[in-house]
């Protein structure tokens, strides 16, 4: 893995009033706020496309863009009337519209850095993240995260059995 690890201008800093980091992918020179973002992108620099759609043959190099892929497939489409997202069932539509874009008007603020979270429970498990509290390990490897979306994003991207 090539990874440059580097520090903000100065004065700029995160919520817990630290230099801000970024990770720079050495293969083009983009750069990441978060080392997860970071991770997923240095899958477009291999050639590999192991995921590959069992309805139209189309490849692809992450798992979750095969997922996403696979809705234009469905029958039934349900899209999202304010952001176009499509979902193959009327409960993920429901779902994804109550946590995305209804919860502006009940929102959990978190004291330490303003950001909003639709329910009480996400906003505890942001505040892991400032208290630095990884709760979720992989039992595959020592990657550990602040939320149990983290863990499953992380084992989907490296496709843990």
């Amino acid at each position: 893995m090539f990874c440059c690890v580097i520090e903000s201008e100065a004065g700029a800093t995160d919520c817990n009033k630290r230099p801000m980091q970024y990770f720079k992918c050495d293969h083009c020179d983009k750069v990441f706020k978060y080392k997860s973002h970071y991770l997923r992108h240095l899958s477009t620099h291999n050639n590999e496309h192991e995921h590959k759609c069992p309805t139209c043959s189309t490849e692809f190099k992450r798992l979750d863009s095969l997922n996403r892929h696979r809705i234009k497939h469905t029958e039934q489409k349900y899209v999202c009337d304010q952001c176009q997202n499509c979902y193959s069932d009327r409960a993920s539509l429901t779902y994804h519209y109550k946590h995305k874009h209804q919860w502006k008007d009940h929102l959990f603020v978190c004291k330490v850095c303003g950001k909003a979270f639709a329910t009480e429970k996400n906003l505890k498990y942001h505040l892991n993240s400032h208290a630095k509290l990884m709760k979720f390990k992989c039992e595959q490897c020592p990657a550990e995260f602040c939320n149990p979306w983290g863990k499953s994003r992380h084992k989907k991207e490296k496709v843990i059995n």
